[in-house]
């Protein structure tokens, strides 16, 4: 005689239960992966900063604290004398200094850890007020992908105008958030 016995099996709604919370848990881990990544990027972009900042100090100590750049450099795979905001080509005389620091102080020019090119993530060098009957400063600062990393708020104390100057936009209105490092004050 032929004796029954009882399997049990997994019916298709218990299946496809288990396939969505697997899927809900892959895409909380790669969401919280991801902003760990970004987290990583600004730790780097921060601490490249830091050592331009430093590079251009001591370039501003050796001239006087002065040097005849309009309205600034971008720092990407070279130097060039162009204006964040408007694109345009700064009046940089000493533009051959900016160079010639960064090739004295780095193997290779810093660039982004997204890479050099990216209108959104760069590094930029420029003589900028805050507003707000702030003093201009000599500033190193850079595109941030969290608003966490950023400290804008800390160095521009003023609120308005150029205290906002610092996001950079990369044409559709998506801003970055700034990290600014202020090098030298003037009285």
């Amino acid at each position: 005689m032929w004796k029954q016995t009882s399997q049990r099996g997994f019916t298709l709604i218990e299946i496809m239960v288990v396939i969505t919370i697997i899927g809900i848990l892959a895409a909380a881990a790669f969401a919280n992966f991801n902003d760990a990544r970004k987290q990583a990027r600004d730790a780097q972009r921060i601490q490249e900063l830091k050592m331009i900042a430093e590079a251009f100090e001591l370039m501003l100590i050796d001239h006087g604290g002065t040097v005849d750049c309009g309205a600034g450099v971008k720092i990407e795979g070279g130097v060039d004398e162009i204006n964040v905001g408007t694109g345009a080509a700064t009046n940089c005389n000493d533009l051959d200094l900016i160079q010639d620091t960064i090739s004295d102080y780095f193997q290779q020019t810093p660039h982004d850890p997204l890479g050099p090119g990216d209108d959104r993530y760069f590094y930029y060098f420029d003589y900028h007020g805050c507003g707000g009957g702030e003093p201009n400063k000599w500033l190193v600062y850079g595109g941030m992908e969290l608003e966490g990393s950023s400290n804008r708020d800390q160095v521009c104390s003023a609120t308005g105008s150029n205290n906002q100057g610092y996001y950079f936009e990369d044409g559709s209105s998506n801003a970055t958030y700034p990290y600014v490092i202020s090098i030298m004050e003037e009285d």
